[in-house]
């Protein structure tokens, strides 16, 4: 149940002590205890804390209960349009320079790193801090959308009706007559579908849909599980594996003897056929590489806390011992 505080609040049916506590429960999130309502029952008007709604107080058909609208600056809860509200304040003609300045290219930065806090988080198993993360991405679609609003382009109600519309279409096995009894055949016809929306005439529109701002490895593992869903893959990561060692090869030769532009390709080509056998075996290769860098981290911490000088200050056989140290002490 969501209730709008920022308007006063009519509830009708306060008929009963039953009815007075549910009324008292679901409002309790929104409004403070001491918060005074008007209750009309029994013929009767007076002012009654919401704390006491339920509590010896004579009712009888037809009540009714009224709150009063709550300041944006006072509310206990807040809601989806009390953002937007925020944000329309601080944007407004009186409102912060800074939220004021903001363009959607300018505010580009901000939601990537908004949704790697999320991740973060995530990993973390923080649900606090998951919450409160959310609410920074939340934040960064609001403001959009309020900048929008301001250049006559779209608002928060259009980005709610493309994505509710969206889930709609994307879902006809619920919504509609379509049929999909797996996780695996939603997926399947999840891509059909999209295939369908972006007017995607060949397979090679599939692949040039995936963004080029997505990070490198993340496309790589994008476009790998597109290829894979037209059948061009291998069977298993066993048979991937040989190519990572012709890979590896090529870039050495190309290390030794070959211009930057080649040993670059090479490069890139043995990358590409890791995250092959790393999606093959059901495995993220950013979060492998995010417990490489963690481990490296620690392993740096580990050695700067027992090096006898500083760690800038030692030679690289000095640096080279520590780090075994730290291995075999699994400072990671």
């Amino acid at each position: 149940m969501v209730f709008d505080t920022s308007k006063a609040l009519v509830i009708t049916g306060v008929d009963n002590s039953y009815s007075a506590e549910g009324v008292k429960c679901a409002l309790s999130e929104y409004y403070t205890e001491e918060t005074e309502g008007l209750l009309y029952a029994g013929g009767k008007a007076r002012r009654v804390r919401l704390y006491d709604l339920d509590r010896n107080i004579e009712l009888g058909t037809g009540g009714i209960f009224i709150l009063p609208a709550v300041s944006l600056y006072e509310k206990e809860r807040y809601g989806l349009y009390d953002l937007v509200r925020i944000m329309k304040v601080l944007r407004g003609e009186n409102g912060c320079p800074w939220d004021r300045e903001q363009t959607h290219e300018s505010l580009r930065q901000y939601i990537l790193e908004e949704a790697y806090e999320v991740v973060d988080a995530i990993d973390a198993e923080d649900v606090c801090a998951l919450y409160d993360e959310l609410g920074d991405v939340f934040l960064q679609v609001v403001f959009h959308a309020e900048i929008a609003r301001q250049c006559g382009e779209f608002d928060v109600d259009d980005v709610a009706t493309a994505v509710c519309k969206k889930m709609i279409y994307r879902h006809p096995h619920i919504f509609g007559e379509g049929k999909a009894d797996t996780a695996n055949e939603v997926v399947t016809n999840w891509e059909a579908i999209k295939r369908k929306e972006k007017n995607n005439e060949n397979f090679v529109d599939v692949l040039r849909d995936v963004p080029r701002s997505m990070g490198a490895m993340m496309r790589a593992y994008k476009l790998q599980k597109k290829a894979a869903a037209i059948g061009f893959d291998w069977n298993d990561a066993g048979e991937a594996l040989p190519k990572v060692e012709e890979e590896l090869a090529e870039w050495k030769a190309e290390l030794r003897a070959g211009t930057t532009d080649a040993m670059e390709g090479e490069a890139g080509d043995l990358l590409f056929a890791i995250v092959n056998v790393l999606r093959l075996m059901k495995t993220n290769p950013e979060l492998c590489l995010n417990k490489t860098c963690e481990k490296f981290i620690s392993r740096l911490a580990y050695m700067e806390k027992h090096a006898e000088k500083e760690l800038a200050e030692m030679t690289l056989a000095e640096l080279d011992e520590l780090w075994e140290r730290a291995k075999r002490e699994k400072a990671d």
